[in-house]
C-alpha cells in the first residue's frame, strides 16, 4: 500500500471517528439497492442534516474503536453504510424505517445513540416515538396541568374567604342597624 493511500485511509478513519463521537450513528445494509435508490435515501436524509456514507468494514471498525471503543463489528457482515449525525435521531430513524418499509433491501442493523449501542428493535422503537415537538408539548402540558389545578384551588379558597368576609360585614351592618 502506498504512503498516500495509507494517509487517505487514516484521514477517512479520523473523519468518521469525529462524527461517530457525536453519538448519532445508524448502521444499514444496502445490498441490492440500485444507485437511484441510494441517491433517493441520501436526498431524503439531507434535510435532516444526516449523511449516508458507504464505508469499508475495516475502516468503519477502526473509526468506531477510535471514537470510543464501542464494538460494532458484528453489524458489518455485508455491504454496509453509516448514517451519521442529523438534527433529530428520532426523525432520522423514522426516515430509515419508512424507506426500509418501501425498499425491503435496505436493512437497518443497529446504531449508536449518545454512547449507547442500539439493536434493530431499539432503532425501530425510536422510529415509533412521536416527533420532538409533540414530546415537548406533552412535557409542557404535564407541567402546566398541576399548576392550573393549584391556581383553581387557590382561587376557590380566596373566593370562599372573600364571600365569608362579605357575609360577616353584612351581618355586622344588620346588627348595628
Amino acid at each position: 500500500m502506498s504512503l498516500e493511500g495509507r494517509k487517505q485511509k487514516e484521514e477517512i478513519v479520523r473523519s468518521l471517528a469525529e462524527r461517530i463521537a457525536r453519538g448519532r450513528v445508524f448502521v444499514v445494509g444496502y445490498q441490492g439497492l440500485t444507485g437511484g435508490e441510494l441517491t433517493e435515501i441520501r436526498a431524503r436524509l439531507r434535510p435532516q442534516a444526516a449523511r449516508m456514507n458507504v464505508v469499508r468494514h475495516t475502516l468503519a471498525e477502526r473509526a468506531f474503536a477510535a471514537a470510543g471503543g464501542t464494538d460494532m463489528s458484528d453489524l458489518f457482515t455485508t455491504p454496509s453504510a453509516l448514517v451519521l449525525e442529523g438534527h433529530d435521531p428520532v426523525e432520522t430513524a423514522k426516515l430509515l424505517a419508512t424507506f426500509a418499509k418501501d425498499h425491503p433491501k435496505l436493512e437497518i442493523r443497529g446504531g449508536l445513540l449518545d454512547g449507547k449501542r442500539l439493536n434493530v428493535r431499539e432503532v425501530q422503537a425510536l422510529a415509533q416515538l412521536p416527533p420532538r415537538q409533540v414530546l415537548l408539548t406533552l412535557v409542557a402540558r404535564s407541567i402546566q396541568a398541576p399548576l392550573a389545578g393549584l391556581a383553581g384551588v387557590l382561587g376557590g379558597v380566596l373566593r370562599a374567604f372573600v364571600t365569608g368576609v362579605d357575609a360577616l360585614r353584612r351581618q355586622r351592618e344588620t346588627a348595628a342597624a
